[in-house]
């Protein structure tokens, strides 16, 4: 998400993504006081790491009293999430394939061949 709002591509174009992005939230009823924005040091699957976005964050706080950005680890997220708001959190009961599901949806036939072939291959 972070990298689609413009993290890596500088303060103005990261601004522009944000304030949308926070004031769509916001509309959508989010109940959530600070909000998780993923992102990878560069826009490629199985990023290595850069510092761009602590340069970023820095330069965003030192201009914008509010909203204040903070870089953490997910678990920190996850942990406040858990603690402070656990009670606003939405229950559901259902499947969620991995993200990784390919021809789950697009080849259902084909996919079915290949789980039956498999399914043969382990049992002979």
């Amino acid at each position: 998400m972070g990298n689609m709002l413009g993290i890596l591509n500088g303060l103005n174009n990261f601004e522009s993504g944000l304030l949308p992005y926070l004031i769509k939230l916001k509309g959508e009823g989010c109940p959530f006081d600070r909000t998780m924005i993923q992102f990878s040091g560069y826009w490629i699957d199985d990023s290595p790491p850069s510092i761009t976005a602590c340069d970023l964050v820095r330069e965003w706080n030192e201009k914008f009293q509010y909203p204040k950005l903070r870089l953490a680890r997910l678990g920190e997220f996850f942990n406040y999430i858990e603690k402070n708001e656990a009670d606003k959190l939405p229950t559901y009961q259902l499947v969620w394939p991995d993200w990784w599901t390919n021809g789950g949806g697009s080849c259902t036939l084909e996919t079915g061949y290949v789980m039956n072939a498999q399914t043969d291959f382990i049992a002979n």
